[in-house]
């Protein structure tokens, strides 16, 4: 097993960063999930969320993307204005919105899904010729513990 020494943890945390600005600006770069139309990360993962949970309020989006009530709204006024959603008054509060996806925002999110699965065989695929499925299987259980400690901290 490696020894961890200083360096090692400096060289660790570097690369910890250096993931995180890139995926952060992976995810801000616009790209046709096979529809013809192009949409950042967060816009195709709040579309789909929706589909995934018909009903879902804005607020609930806002706690579940950890965005502000405006930002998540600019996001819902372009699935709305592309025709991808709706939005149903709640029975007995006027303020409460639920959201839905019409038929053509449902197939977007089918083909965002299947565009999902595509990439990450190909990238299991393309990780696998680096090390062996045991490791790649041990990085999301390090991955999701790394999520459970920064929700720790955020909350």
């Amino acid at each position: 097993m490696e020894k961890v020494t200083e360096q090692s943890i400096e060289d660790r945390s570097s690369l910890i960063f250096q993931f995180n600005a890139l995926f952060d600006e992976y995810n801000r770069q616009p790209n046709d999930y096979g529809t013809g139309t192009s949409f950042n990360l967060l816009e195709i993962h709040v579309l789909s969320k929706i589909a995934h949970s018909p009903s879902i309020t804005a607020n609930e989006l806002t706690q579940v993307f950890r965005k502000s009530k405006g930002f998540i709204s600019k996001i819902l006024s372009k699935l709305e204005d592309l025709g991808l959603i709706y939005k149903i008054k709640a029975a007995g509060n006027n303020k409460a919105l639920h959201l839905y996806v019409t038929e053509k925002g449902k197939q977007y999110a089918l083909a965002h899904d299947a565009h999902d699965n595509i990439s990450y065989i190909q990238m299991k695929e393309e990780i696998l010729k680096e090390v062996p499925e045991e490791q790649f299987d041990n990085f999301f259980v390090v991955l999701r513990i790394m999520c459970n400690l920064y929700q720790e901290a955020l909350d």
